[in-house]
C-alpha cells in the first residue's frame, strides 16, 4: 500500500475514531486540575513554547466542547471587531513576563490581549520582524518553528508541515491594546 494511500485512509478514520473514544466527565477535583492545567497550555500555546503545537490542539478540543470555554474560566465578551472572538479569563494569565485577563482566539491560534504595551518595544524584546505599518496599524511576525513531518515523502506535494509563527499586532478597534500570540498551522508547502 503507498504512502499516500495510508495517509488518506488514516486521515479518513481519525475523527470516527475520536468521536468514538468521548472521554467520560471528570470529577470536580480532576476537572479543577484539568482546567489549571490548560490554562498552563494557553499560555504555552499563546508563547508557542517548545513542543507546544500538540498543546494546541488539546486546547482546540477542550474548547470546541459545550462548556469547554466556561470550564477555562471563559468569558465571551463582545470587543466590537467581528472578526475577533474576544474571552475574558476569571484568572490573569502570564505570557510575555505580562498579565492579561483577555485573550482571542483566532481561526489558527490563540492571542493575548495586552493593555499599555508599545509595540515596537514588545517585537523588539521578542527578536520580531515589521512586515507591515500603516498609522496606528503595525504587524511583526517570525516564525518560531517549522519541520516537516513526513520527510521521507518523495512528492512534495504531500509533505506535511507544521509551523508556528508568533505574531505582534495592533487592531483599529482596539486603541491602546496590543494582541500577541502565536498561530499554529499544519498543510503541505
Amino acid at each position: 500500500m503507498s504512502t499516500r494511500i495510508l495517509a488518506f485512509a488514516l486521515c479518513a478514520a481519525l475523527p470516527k475514531l475520536a468521536l468514538a473514544q468521548t472521554p467520560p466527565p471528570l470529577p470536580a477535583a480532576a476537572e479543577a486540575k484539568d482546567t489549571q492545567m490548560t490554562l498552563g497550555k494557553l499560555a504555552r500555546i499563546i508563547e508557542g513554547a517548545p513542543g507546544s503545537f500538540p498543546d494546541y490542539f488539546d486546547f482546540a478540543e477542550s474548547y470546541g466542547r459545550e462548556g469547554g470555554l466556561a470550564a477555562l474560566g471563559m468569558t465571551a465578551v463582545d470587543g466590537g471587531n467581528p472578526f475577533i472572538k474576544e474571552y475574558r479569563l476569571k484568572t490573569p494569565l502570564r505570557v510575555f513576563n505580562r498579565e492579561t485577563r483577555r485573550i482571542c482566539l483566532t481561526n489558527a491560534g490563540a492571542m493575548a490581549i495586552l493593555e499599555g504595551v508599545d509595540p515596537d518595544g514588545l517585537a523588539k524584546e521578542l527578536s520580531l520582524v515589521e512586515h507591515y505599518r500603516s498609522g496606528s496599524k503595525v504587524m511583526f511576525a517570525k516564525i518560531l518553528h517549522e519541520e516537516t513531518i513526513n520527510p521521507e515523502e518523495k512528492d512534495e506535494e504531500f509533505r506535511m508541515r507544521r509551523v508556528i509563527r508568533l505574531n505582534v499586532s495592533t487592531v483599529a478597534t482596539h486603541p491602546g491594546c496590543v494582541f500577541a500570540g502565536c498561530e499554529y498551522r499544519l498543510g503541505s508547502r
